[in-house]
Protein backbone atom coordinates (compact mmCIF):
# COMPACT_ATOMS: atom_id res chain seq x y z
CA UNK A 1 0.00 0.00 0.00
CA UNK A 2 2.87 2.21 1.11
CA UNK A 3 4.78 1.80 -2.67
CA UNK A 4 1.30 2.17 -4.04
CA UNK A 5 0.72 5.70 -2.42
CA UNK A 6 4.34 6.77 -3.92
CA UNK A 7 4.17 5.54 -7.09
CA UNK A 8 1.28 7.61 -7.64
CA UNK A 9 2.53 10.73 -5.85
CA UNK A 10 5.54 10.12 -8.02
CA UNK A 11 3.36 10.25 -11.31
CA UNK A 12 1.66 13.03 -10.67
CA UNK A 13 4.60 14.90 -9.79
CA UNK A 14 6.38 13.28 -12.81
CA UNK A 15 2.73 14.87 -14.98
CA UNK A 16 3.32 18.24 -13.63
CA UNK A 17 7.20 18.44 -14.27
CA UNK A 18 6.01 17.14 -18.23
CA UNK A 19 3.34 19.47 -18.51
CA UNK A 20 5.00 22.53 -16.98
CA UNK A 21 6.98 23.46 -20.16
CA UNK A 22 3.93 23.31 -22.20
CA UNK A 23 1.85 25.61 -19.54
CA UNK A 24 4.69 28.32 -19.45
CA UNK A 25 5.51 27.87 -23.32
CA UNK A 26 8.95 26.67 -22.79
CA UNK A 27 7.85 23.51 -24.59
CA UNK A 28 10.86 24.09 -27.47
CA UNK A 29 14.14 24.67 -25.75
CA UNK A 30 13.38 21.95 -23.24
CA UNK A 31 12.73 19.19 -26.31
CA UNK A 32 16.48 20.75 -27.95
CA UNK A 33 18.08 20.65 -24.47
CA UNK A 34 16.66 17.16 -24.55
CA UNK A 35 18.25 16.36 -27.63
CA UNK A 36 21.48 18.16 -26.75
CA UNK A 37 21.63 16.00 -23.92
CA UNK A 38 21.22 12.57 -26.26
CA UNK A 39 23.80 13.85 -29.09
CA UNK A 40 26.23 15.26 -26.79
CA UNK A 41 29.34 14.83 -29.40
CA UNK A 42 27.09 17.46 -30.73
CA UNK A 43 27.04 20.22 -28.21
CA UNK A 44 31.02 19.53 -27.13
CA UNK A 45 32.41 19.92 -30.82
CA UNK A 46 30.28 23.17 -31.38
CA UNK A 47 29.63 24.45 -27.96
CA UNK A 48 28.99 28.42 -29.48
CA UNK A 49 26.54 27.53 -32.30
CA UNK A 50 24.39 25.45 -29.78
CA UNK A 51 24.44 27.79 -27.06
CA UNK A 52 23.50 30.39 -29.60
CA UNK A 53 20.73 28.08 -30.36
CA UNK A 54 19.54 27.32 -26.94
CA UNK A 55 19.90 30.93 -26.29
CA UNK A 56 18.24 31.93 -29.32
CA UNK A 57 14.87 29.80 -28.27
CA UNK A 58 14.85 31.15 -24.88
CA UNK A 59 15.04 34.73 -26.42
CA UNK A 60 12.14 33.82 -28.54
CA UNK A 61 10.18 32.52 -25.87
CA UNK A 62 10.57 35.77 -24.03
CA UNK A 63 9.77 37.81 -27.09
CA UNK A 64 6.03 35.65 -27.27
CA UNK A 65 5.46 36.19 -24.04
CA UNK A 66 6.09 40.34 -23.82
CA UNK A 67 3.88 40.26 -27.21
CA UNK A 68 1.10 38.45 -25.33
CA UNK A 69 1.21 40.54 -21.83
CA UNK A 70 1.03 43.72 -24.48
CA UNK A 71 -2.01 41.85 -26.61
CA UNK A 72 -3.41 41.79 -22.94
CA UNK A 73 -2.56 45.32 -21.62
CA UNK A 74 -3.95 46.26 -25.16
CA UNK A 75 -7.50 44.15 -25.07
CA UNK A 76 -7.87 45.04 -21.37
CA UNK A 77 -7.24 49.40 -21.95
CA UNK A 78 -9.95 48.91 -25.08
CA UNK A 79 -12.20 47.00 -23.06
CA UNK A 80 -12.16 49.89 -20.47
CA UNK A 81 -13.08 52.40 -23.39
CA UNK A 82 -15.89 50.66 -24.89
CA UNK A 83 -17.53 50.29 -20.90
CA UNK A 84 -16.98 54.14 -20.57
CA UNK A 85 -18.57 54.78 -24.19
CA UNK A 86 -21.38 52.23 -23.00
CA UNK A 87 -21.90 54.58 -19.97
CA UNK A 88 -21.63 57.48 -21.15
CA UNK A 89 -24.35 55.91 -23.97
CA UNK A 90 -26.23 55.71 -21.30
CA UNK A 91 -26.12 58.36 -19.40
CA UNK A 92 -26.93 60.58 -22.57
CA UNK A 93 -29.86 58.53 -22.87
CA UNK A 94 -31.59 59.17 -19.65
CA UNK A 95 -30.74 62.67 -20.44
CA UNK A 96 -33.00 63.17 -23.29
CA UNK A 97 -35.97 60.86 -21.55
CA UNK A 98 -35.65 63.32 -18.72
CA UNK A 99 -35.90 66.20 -21.12
CA UNK A 100 -38.52 64.62 -22.82
CA UNK A 101 -40.83 64.25 -19.83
Amino acid sequence: MKWLLIGCIAGFLFGIVLNLPKLIGLGLPVLYSLVIVWVPGWSTAHPVLSNGIFYGLIGFNVLLWLIALGQAVYDRTVQRRVERMEIAAAIRKLKQQQIAR
